[in-house]
């Protein structure tokens, strides 16, 4: 990370005539708003010379301008007075303006882009791009007008072409860029068209390389209200002020198993409350942060030392022979692959990635896709209710827990008795009754378990799938034991069942509260209790819910619905018939949570559950205490009253019994 360039902003504006005094007071206005370190001023329709002193009243000085040819063109790149960061010139082609920052030993390169109207010239300028990138090995970002789209969703209205946003993309592809997460709204540009038509287009955008990426992993651009211009100006801040968002929550490092000790530690820290799990899995993660303070330590830093170590030693090799340094040189080695495996392992675990495997050196993918994820997951800015739009930490902190409050804690105006329970479908027989609620064995449980992804997001204890597999031996009697007692009793320690929301966004660029899909993260333990129904009630499902549902059940699938909707449309537009047809398509917005327990409750007893699979169903679902992460930290808990948890292994399917219940 460049914490010398952290308070850096850029802001790019393609200002469509820098010289009116509109154009000029809307600068100002940014300026005194953002005061932005670096100014990209582009299609400025006149000089720099005729406007110098407007700048100078500004506080800002050129670093290199490319003048308007009368109307067309023009980029201006303008640093702010006083600024420590050295800028130079490293190359000027076209409307394209090249400068290499630098601040101490820390240095990177921005490009200011004002891509012309012009197809071929952009083709030309895109291809330059390219062989500019040969040209530059440290970390680089691009930024400005591009006047191009890549995809269909960057734009509202008009024809997307694909050729053209081909060529867009093939700079992506062979310079290795990506897009930096916008806040503030998807579009940047926007016109009236023939017939009061609004088009709307993303044509200015800042992109960079992986090395810039993850030395500005809390980089971000938000899109500014637009003035003047039919262009918004963008704001690209290089890292956020230090705010204290509240008290990370533990996460249990799948690195550890690599250490010899770490083994016993689990041991010893489980067995001082053997039958007590909860206090078992606070001890052993108490044990597990004293460990990687003193033991294990930061895998970077530990990195770094052995590289400089490994270096004298070779140094000194070079001078004198020395048995001893030899062997300490080997044993070094050594400990560096093992630090190269525990960095892999570090970094695969947090980019939890499905597709590819764990032992290729593949640290650097893992790496950038931890980046790109959280660059995706991160909160910067949303609308208030009240549609102005906030990026203060603390109000949006205080916002998204009344939302989310409001949204699972309201009450149900449902009323159970106004349902036809004749109308309901079969119950399930008694061989079903029987599998639900007989006696939970080991094999069961350690069958739950493999079930199981070794590394998705844990629960608020931290600890992953991984680790119960890796040290089954240890805590399998205990948590069978628990499992166990919990289908007897239809009741298990309610701290099992507290839950992390993760907000995850729905659409690229998130505005409001809506867009966002509350995951939980649930604990391990929990989510074993609710994987062993499921393997239960899956069998039987077919008893109680009718053919027109296919979500989650044996031998169906979703897209089975989509091909005999297609048949059905297409029958009625072949029908001949005096008398059309209609379709609904109903929409059920927050569907999940907005599940009446009530209702829940009262659509397992008409299928038929057992009472003590009644109590334990609903025990899971009502147990529960909620608490939203917030840029990765944790809100106030608060208890819901309604609502089915998205991340529960048993929600889907209680779902589609409600839905089955509402079909009749």
């Amino acid at each position: 990370m460049m914490l010398g360039f952290k308070e850096v902003t850029v802001l790019s504006w393609n200002v469509w005539g820098a010289a009116n005094n509109k154009a000029k007071r809307h600068l100002m206005d940014v300026i005194r708003k953002h005061s932005p370190t670096f100014l990209i001023i582009m299609e400025t329709h006149t000089s720099f010379q005729k406007t110098q002193q407007f700048w100078n009243r500004s506080g800002y000085v050129s670093v290199q301008c490319v003048d308007a040819r009368g109307q067309a063109g023009g980029i201006w790149l303008l640093k702010q007075n006083g600024s420590n960061i050295t800028a130079n010139v490293f190359e000027v082609y076209m409307d394209t303006i090249t400068i290499r920052l630098s601040l101490g030993t820390e240095v990177w390169f921005l490009t200011g882009i004002y891509a012309s109207p012009t197809y071929t010239s952009r083709i030309e300028l895109w291809n330059h791009i390219i062989e500019l990138r040969r040209d530059i090995n440290d970390p680089w970002l691009l930024m400005g007008d591009f006047n191009d789209i890549i995809l269909p969703s960057e734009q509202k209205g008009g024809t997307f072409s694909h050729s053209r946003a081909g060529a867009l993309q093939n700079v992506y592809d062979k310079c290795n860029l990506m897009d930096i997460k916008t806040t503030g709204g998807i579009f940047t540009w926007n016109r009236t068209c023939s017939g009061n038509r609004m088009v709307f287009r993303k044509l200015d955008r800042a992109i960079a390389d992986v090395p810039w990426c993850m030395a500005f992993p809390d980089a971000y651009v938000e899109v500014l209200c637009k003035f003047h211009s039919d262009h918004n100006p963008l704001l690209l801040r290089c890292g956020r002020p230090l705010t204290n968002h509240g008290p990370r929550p533990f996460r249990f490092e799948a690195a550890w198993i690599t250490h010899p000790n770490y083994h016993d530690i689990v041991k010893s820290a489980w067995g001082k409350n053997t039958g007590d799990i909860v206090n078992s899995l606070q001890e052993v993660q108490q044990e597990s942060i004293n460990f990687n303070k003193v033991s294990f330590g930061n895998i970077r830093k530990r990195k770094e030392r052995i590289e400089r170590r490994l270096k004298g030693i070779q140094s000194s090799l070079e001078r004198v022979d020395s048995a001893r340094l030899v062997y300490l040189q080997r044993d070094l080695q050594k400990e560096y692959d093992i630090i190269l495996s525990q960095e892999e392992i570090h970094w695969f675990q947090k980019a939890r990635d499905d597709w590819i495997k764990l032992g290729d050196r593949n640290t650097k993918f893992f790496h950038t896709k931890t980046i790109i994820r959280r660059k995706r997951n991160k909160i910067h800015g949303l609308h208030l209710p009240n549609g102005i739009w906030c990026t203060d930490d603390s109000t949006l902190k205080d916002e998204a827990q009344y939302y989310f409050k409001n949204l699972f804690c309201s009450p149900n105006l449902s009323n159970i008795n106004d349902i036809d329970d004749r109308q309901l479908a079969p119950t399930l027989n008694d061989e079903a009754c029987h599998f639900l609620s007989k006696q939970v064995t080991k094999d069961e449980v350690t069958q739950a378990l493999n079930q199981m992804h070794p590394f998705k997001a844990p629960g608020p204890d931290g600890f992953q799938g991984i680790f119960f597999k890796q040290y089954w031996h240890i805590v399998g009697d205990d948590v069978t034991h628990l499992v166990s007692v919990a289908f007897e009793t239809g009741e298990f320690p309610q701290s099992l069942s507290e839950t992390l929301i993760a907000l995850i966004p729905k659409v690229d660029c998130p505005k409001n509260f809506k867009e966002f899909r509350p995951i939980s993260l649930c604990n391990t333990i929990y989510k074993l209790i609710t994987k062993i129904l499921v393997n239960r009630l899956r069998p039987f499902l077919n008893q109680i819910v009718g053919p027109f549902q296919s979500s989650f059940l044996p031998g169906k699938g979703t897209t089975d619905n989509a091909i005999i909707l297609q048949e059905v449309i297409h029958s009625m537009r072949k029908s001949k018939r005096k008398k059309g047809d209609m379709v609904f398509k109903i929409d059920l917005e927050k569907a999940y949570d907005n599940v009446s327990w009530e209702f829940l409750q009262f659509c397992l007893q008409q299928n038929g559950f057992p009472p003590i699979t009644i109590k334990l169903i609903m025990y899971c679902v009502s147990s529960s205490s909620l608490s939203i992460i917030w840029n990765g930290c944790r809100l106030p808990c608060f208890t819901p009253t309604r609502g089915l948890r998205q991340g529960d292994p048993l929600s889907p399917y209680l779902f589609v019994l409600c839905m089955e219940v509402l079909s009749q």
